[in-house]
């Protein structure tokens, strides 16, 4: 009798918007190159399904290609399928997008609005703060708390 085996298989894709953002990286995609090296995996760009709406062909195919791009620029591997394995939300210029150059960046993170007060806390009556804070956490690879104890007592403008 066969042995059976487990496999994890992970199918996720992501919409040709041309508009992948920070939110895109820290909620699913900083994830997925870890994951191609743990799992079986199919990652896609669901061109079709953009086509629930009318699209410039054109302008279609050519963010279809930037988001692929985006993808193999954070580390998916293209032919790991085949050789291998078979909401930071917010308005348009608040939006920190992953093809923003670092000054952009830095303003738009500047430019976040935060709670009243001077105190780097997350606390539940600063949701601003505390969004900061999780995103700061994130990026550097540390906990909200280890992030307030090294802003603790420097205030707003150096977090």
């Amino acid at each position: 009798m066969a042995e059976a085996i487990n496999v994890t298989r992970i199918v996720s894709g992501v919409q040709p918007t041309g508009e992948m953002h920070l939110g895109n990286y820290l909620g699913a995609l900083r994830h997925w190159t870890k994951l191609q090296t743990e799992a079986e995996y199919l990652y896609l760009v669901a061109d079709l399904h953009a086509l629930t709406v009318a699209q410039d062909p054109g302008e279609l195919r050519q963010r279809i290609l930037a988001t692929a791009a985006l993808l193999i620029a954070i580390g998916i591997d293209p032919l790991g399928p085949t050789e291998e394995n078979v909401q930071v939300v917010g308005v348009a210029s608040e939006t920190i997008r992953l093809t923003d150059s670092p000054d952009i960046i830095r303003a738009r993170i500047r430019a976040a609005v935060t709670d009243s007060g001077r105190d780097v806390i997350a606390s539940a009556d600063k949701p601003a703060l505390r969004n900061l804070l999780t995103v700061y956490s994130i990026v550097a690879g540390t906990s909200v708390t280890d992030a307030q104890e090294r802003f603790a007592g420097k205030g707003y403008a150096e977090f």
